[in-house]
């Protein structure tokens, strides 16, 4: 069933390329929702998660010219959904940057009231957070949505090594912030 979908937004891409702007609505309508889902699943805001698909669209409307391999569509349009999600993050962790000095890992006072695995959970939980917005990407690429190397590399548009370093420091990091 994937083939039929993938040769579907080819030929969609290739007519908008040639400058058939009737089409337009139809690649929306196949990608729109996967553009909101990934922002989302990324930014944990689904306000932002709009407003990042709908950039991401006219990113997409202005630069599909440059896309030289129309099969990669999906990938190409995805990266951008994830480089603009990444700058929000990087932009809100900037301007929270003061108020992050002030917070606490845990508060003692709850600690007593919750069950170990909720501890060790919500540990794991800060400890992610605290981590650069790097090293959370590829945690959550990794962990969470089960990307290998090479699929990483490609999402951020990095080297595998830069993402296996980005993966091993963001674990020496946990360790050390979970001790």
């Amino acid at each position: 069933m994937s083939k039929p979908k993938n040769s579907a937004d080819t030929q969609l891409v290739i007519e908008f390329k040639a400058g058939n702007l009737n089409v337009l609505p139809y690649l929306v309508e196949r990608w729109h929702k996967r553009f909101l889902d990934k922002a989302y699943w990324i930014t944990k805001n689904a306000e932002v998660s709009k407003d990042i698909a709908q950039e991401t669209w006219k990113t997409v409307i202005a630069k599909i010219g440059q896309l030289q391999d129309v099969n990669k569509f999906g990938v190409w349009s995805l990266r951008i959904v994830c480089t603009k999600s990444f700058d929000y993050l990087r932009y809100r962790q900037q301007q929270q940057h003061q108020l992050k000095e002030y917070q606490k890992v845990q508060n003692p006072n709850e600690i007593d009231a919750i069950d170990d695995y909720e501890f060790k959970r919500k540990k794991v939980m800060l400890a992610i957070k605290s981590l650069s917005v790097d090293q959370q990407n590829v945690i959550r690429l990794f962990y969470l949505e089960n990307y290998s190397l090479k699929q990483m590399s490609e999402f951020l548009d990095v080297s595998i090594g830069t993402v296996k370093s980005r993966l091993f420091h963001a674990r020496e990091n946990l360790k050390s912030l979970i001790k």
